[in-house]
């Protein structure tokens, strides 16, 4: 009987404790509301401004940005390097306009033929074409005389044009330089008298000719 007696005082002293402080809560609502926690008085300062916390993820983002903004200068550096080059390249000299602003070579001049040389070929000249007069005037019919001369070959020619009636014979010779005088070159041969002027006119390739009339000039 007493044990009952005792455990039933202990379960009601175990519940008015319990009660009281609950009735106090709801007597006074904003106690626990007034009452600032540990957190809330770490993010308030000295001032009454708020301070945000210190977030490790957030710290490490804001250094990357940070970074990110500082690397942009160096971008934008390499970036114009490619101007600095140009800029450079404009600068160089063009070496085609510094080949062109050089003197340009002497011009060979040919070397003038000898005075000498030209004497002796005007005296040869003049000795062939006397040479070849009298020849032609030896003959009694010669009615034309063509003188040639062979450039390639540096030789003389000269042809007669006998008269026979109506055609003409052709006697060629040629001049020898260490005899000083014409040689018979090949066998006569004969054209009809229509066929002279053809036969004056012919031009033939590396030669230089003359006609020439034999008949001495009366006086």
């Amino acid at each position: 009987m007493f044990r009952l007696i005792l455990v039933i005082g202990t379960s009601v002293a175990i519940l008015c404790g319990c009660i009281v402080p609950v009735q106090e809560a709801r007597k006074n609502p904003g106690l626990n509301s007034e009452t600032p926690s540990n957190d809330a008085a770490d993010r308030v300062s000295g001032n009454g401004q708020l301070i945000k916390p210190y977030i490790p993820s957030e710290r490490v983002s804001s250094e990357s940005r940070t970074k990110s903004r500082v690397s942009e200068p160096v971008q934008a550096i390499s970036t114009s390097s490619p101007v600095v080059a140009e800029s450079n390249a404009e600068a160089a000299p063009n070496p085609v306009v510094a080949e062109s602003g050089a003197e340009a070579p002497p011009k060979i001049e040919p070397s003038p033929v000898p005075e000498a040389s030209t004497t002796k070929r005007q005296f040869e000249d003049q000795q062939v074409r006397a040479a070849a007069i009298e020849l032609a005037r030896s003959y009694s019919g010669i009615h034309k005389l063509k003188l040639c001369f062979a450039v390639k070959e540096d030789e003389w020619w000269a042809t007669l044009y006998e008269s026979t009636g109506n055609a003409f014979e052709l006697k060629r010779y040629t001049w020898n330089r260490e005899q000083e005088k014409f040689q018979p070159f090949l066998v006569p041969k004969r054209i009809n008298g229509e066929r002279l002027q053809a036969s004056l006119g012919e031009q033939e390739p590396d030669m230089a000719c003359e006609v020439i009339d034999p008949t001495p000039t009366e006086q």
